[in-house]
């Protein structure tokens, strides 16, 4: 059995570029590094291949910079902004009446605060990898020894953005590690018949994995 240990999530606000929902529901919730001044750009940069994807577009004219259009504040500007977010507002897509697709927020009524864990998802962002794959327990237990994963703009020092860092078992703050202790527990939900898959958040023969796509596979993984 799995407890959620947070009541509010504790997430990036750039998904505001893509998802314009969360602009609203962002506004009066707590920030951290959201950037308030258009002249503060973190995108900002003399050198083209250094400048952020958003204020590229605004420089050749593709796009309007927020702070043009009367915003206040801009939610993607720095990649390591944050906001605390009730679980309960999530929006959700349902169906009205009509059975037109509306959205809706999550409500306390439909958050789960403990289930049977049946599946564990590891996430990589590569070049290589298949943007799904149903691993052994072997392969699973390497990739959460190894704790790899890429080190994004706003987290760690600016010369280490785009490297590779690497935690064991994905936990920055152990008390300790007791590296056979965390792989025996692994093991263990393995042998009770959970399944761990790598799902792959970066590009696969060329191809960006959008976050979509990543929704549908992990829905296909949940309803097979």
């Amino acid at each position: 059995m799995a407890y959620a240990t947070e009541n509010w999530l504790y997430m990036r606000t750039e998904i505001a570029i893509n998802h314009p929902t969360f602009i609203k529901l962002f506004h009066d919730l707590p920030l951290e590094n959201v950037v308030t001044e258009k002249e503060k750009c973190a995108q900002r940069s003399d050198d083209v291949s250094r400048m952020g994807e958003c204020y590229r577009a605004v420089l050749y004219g593709e796009r309007k910079c927020v702070f043009d259009l009367g915003c206040d504040r801009c939610y993607w500007s720095y990649a390591n902004s944050r906001v605390m977010f009730p679980r309960e507002m999530f929006p959700m897509l349902l169906k009205d009446s009509e059975g037109n697709l509306v959205e809706r927020p999550k409500g306390k009524e439909n958050v789960i605060n403990k289930c049977s864990i049946k599946y564990v998802l590891l996430l990589t962002r590569d070049d290589s990898s298949k943007p799904v794959k149903l691993l052994d327990v072997d392969e699973a237990v390497n990739i959460l020894k190894e704790g790899k994963f890429v080190i994004r703009p706003g987290s760690g020092p600016p010369e280490r953005w785009g490297q590779y860092g690497y935690e064991p078992f994905y936990n920055p703050y152990p008390p300790e590690h007791n590296l056979k202790v965390e792989e025996e527990f692994f093991r263990s939900l393995y042998k009770a018949g959970v399944k761990f898959y790598l799902l792959n958040t970066g590009t696969y023969e060329g191809k960006k994995i959008t976050i979509h796509q990543t929704h549908m596979y992990i829905r296909h993984i949940v309803e097979d």
